[in-house]
């Protein structure tokens, strides 16, 4: 007879199973929480695409958490798979950029996109991108909060590095090289955002290991 796991086993057996297995270099996690509600239909999957053509896909749960992990020496877009169709997920910039794509240039970083809510389209002002970082108590004055505006974007671009050691809170570097190379994003199309933006690229996390990655099997 076949055992029955638990849901919450299942969901991390399902990401387990789609990573990219490299001994050589430990994978990067795109994480964050899908704000269910404002989806038209509430996404079941997340999935990451590099500029091969390749896809990782990772479940999005019944609470709209995910964990997608990435390979690093690649550039991905990535989209919510929602009644058959891709939802985008842009990356606001200061400069009035849309981006959708990102370059990971870094293994073992954590990107969190903390809530990533539903657009029909871009706002016609744009998306207000704060360049500090949200307090999570009293905010200074002027400052909008993620509760007053349904648009804001934290762009502090800190990318946490995952490291051995219990309580690293080392962050990797997000360089502004790649302000010109990343692909725009259509805003006139439905796409998600999250409350905290991923840099345009990210390094600084494995700059010991200079092992040229091959890539595994899926």
């Amino acid at each position: 007879m076949q055992a029955i796991l638990p849901i919450s086993a299942s969901l991390a057996l399902g990401v387990l199973t789609v990573a990219c297995t490299n001994p050589n270099a430990r994978e990067s996690t795109l994480s964050g929480t899908a704000a269910l509600s404002t989806f038209p239909s509430a996404p079941s999957s997340v999935t990451a695409r590099d500029e091969t053509g390749r896809m990782t896909h990772a479940a999005v749960n019944a609470q709209g958490l995910f964990a997608l992990p990435l390979v690093k020496g690649h550039t991905y877009r990535v989209s919510f798979d929602s009644s058959g169709a891709g939802v985008p997920v842009v990356f606001p910039r200061t400069s009035g950029r849309l981006d959708a794509t990102f370059v990971l240039k870094t293994g073992g970083a954590a990107l969190r996109l903390g809530q990533v809510r539903h657009f029909p389209g871009a706002p016609a002002g744009g998306f207000h991108v704060l360049v500090v970082q949200i307090p999570t108590s009293t905010p200074p004055p002027g400052t909008a909060t993620t509760g007053d505006c349904s648009d804001c974007v934290n762009d502090d671009q800190n990318v946490t590095c995952a490291g051995s050691g219990s309580g690293s809170d080392t962050q990797a570097a997000a360089s502004p090289a790649a302000n010109d190379t990343a692909e725009q994003a259509d805003g006139t199309g439905e796409l998600a955002v999250g409350d905290q933006n991923v840099p345009e690229e990210v390094d600084g996390c494995d700059n010991s290991d200079d092992n040229v990655e091959q890539e595994g099997e899926h």
